[in-house]
């Protein structure tokens, strides 16, 4: 599965005002606006997966990570299915992440049931706008304490 990347560009305004804060505030903010503004999509997502419903474990792994990377500072959010969530259902181990994939991409014997494409597709601009929003609020509480 290939990664989906997002950059901000376009709104100068405030990639000048992001640029005057501090290297770890900019970190710390863009990661807390980049795991708030996925939580749409992850809601869809679930509710997606829930379509899907065998033993309904795989709606409930879905969720995301925020990760920061430490020589770039770079902030990524993940989405998809955590681990943790394997169950026991008539003697056969069930864990959602060993078929998840299975069912967003289908085989060569079951047609897909995509779960996590369509809800990027729908919340993508959502995303971007509460990405750019998150990072406002965030600018003007530290420009207001200082």
């Amino acid at each position: 599965m290939s990664a989906i990347t997002m950059s901000l560009t376009g709104d100068r305004k405030l990639m000048r005002a992001f640029g005057r804060l501090e290297g770890r505030v900019q970190q710390r903010f863009a990661g807390q606006a980049a795991a708030e503004s996925v939580k749409p999509m992850v809601k869809a997502a679930k509710a997606s997966a829930r379509a899907a419903k065998d033993s309904g474990q795989l709606a409930k792994s879905i969720g995301s990570v925020r990760r920061t990377y430490r020589g770039s500072g770079a902030s990524v959010v993940v989405i998809g299915v955590r681990k943790g969530f394997r169950v026991v259902i008539d003697g056969k181990p069930r864990d959602p992440r060993r078929y998840a994939r299975l069912v967003e991409f289908g085989t060569r014997y079951a047609a897909p049931r995509p779960f996590l494409r369509p809800a990027f597709d729908s919340h993508k601009g959502r995303v971007i706008r509460l990405y750019s929003d998150g990072l406002w609020k965030r600018i003007r509480k530290e420009a207001a304490r200082k």
